[in-house]
């Protein structure tokens, strides 16, 4: 098979109603369908590679989104219980406050 440049020397150094001319366009033809054939080739390789990289960026996507939950559920959990222990801790100094009001009221109202 010629090359493209030989085929289109050949176009042009031939009138188009020529069978040569016919020929090398035919050729021609043959030729670009072939290089539009391996681009296709290579993009559809291309395009494999990027849907496997893609895929594994998902899976690696959901694993982090999976452990930034549990790690979120821990949070939850610990929050939950420091709060327990803080309500636990007003109601107690609620209580110390209320006994040094009756305390002091009750000190007051009795004369040394």
């Amino acid at each position: 098979m010629r090359s493209k440049e030989e085929l289109l020397r050949t176009l042009g150094h031939t009138g188009w109603d020529r069978p040569e001319h016919q020929l090398a366009k035919a050729e021609l033809d043959a030729v670009i369908a072939q290089d539009y054939l391996t681009l296709l080739q290579k993009l559809r390789e291309n395009v494999y590679e990027l849907f496997a990289s893609m895929s594994s960026e998902v899976v690696r996507f959901r694993n982090v989104v999976g452990q930034a939950a549990d790690d979120a559920a821990i949070t939850s959990q610990v929050l939950a219980r420091w709060n327990k222990v803080l309500a636990f801790a007003t109601v107690a100094l609620v209580a110390a406050t209320a006994a040094l009001v009756w305390a002091t009221l009750r000190l007051a109202g009795c004369p040394h």
